[in-house]
């Protein structure tokens, strides 16, 4: 299968419109939902992202490392002037990940209230281990729905 080639005008819009749509993210975040769509590689990401600081269109906040990425009003205003020359379709896959990404924000919350309450297995899972878990258990459900639904046929 051939990579589709994305302008590097169009990768900025996406992160901002990524940023916009997600909120605050850190690099590892935004990286997640960049390649869970299939839109940016993890080299393409970092270079536009250092662009998209350098010229003060996002913001770190936090440690240089591990700080959140959001938008700083000049790329606020980068992409209200642009969005609509975001394909359509990248657009939905951004909306659609966005979407899923929430969803996994407000499960997260919901692990570390648990973690709080003490269970250790939570509170000492990593993010990406957190993201996998969350990959892992949408596996065993739909695979439990089916199996239901093959059963009651």
């Amino acid at each position: 299968m051939q990579r589709k080639i994305i302008p590097d005008a169009e990768n900025r819009l996406l992160i901002l419109y990524a940023l916009k749509t997600v909120g605050a993210m850190t690099d590892q975040q935004l990286l997640i939902v960049m390649t869970d769509t299939d839109l940016m590689n993890y080299i393409t990401l970092q270079l536009t992202i250092a662009d998209l600081e350098s010229e003060g269109k996002l913001r770190r906040q936090g440690d240089t490392s591990g700080g959140t990425l959001e938008l700083t009003d000049a790329g606020r205003y980068l992409l209200n002037s642009f969005e609509m020359h975001i394909p359509v379709s990248r657009r939905g896959l951004i909306d659609s990940g966005a979407a899923q990404w929430n969803r996994w924000r407000r499960w997260r919350f919901s692990i570390s209230r648990t973690a709080k309450r003490g269970c250790t297995c939570a509170s000492s899972t990593a993010e990406t281990s957190c993201w996998t878990l969350l990959l892992h258990c949408r596996r065993a459900n739909a695979s439990t729905a089916s199996s239901s639904a093959g059963s009651s046929a």
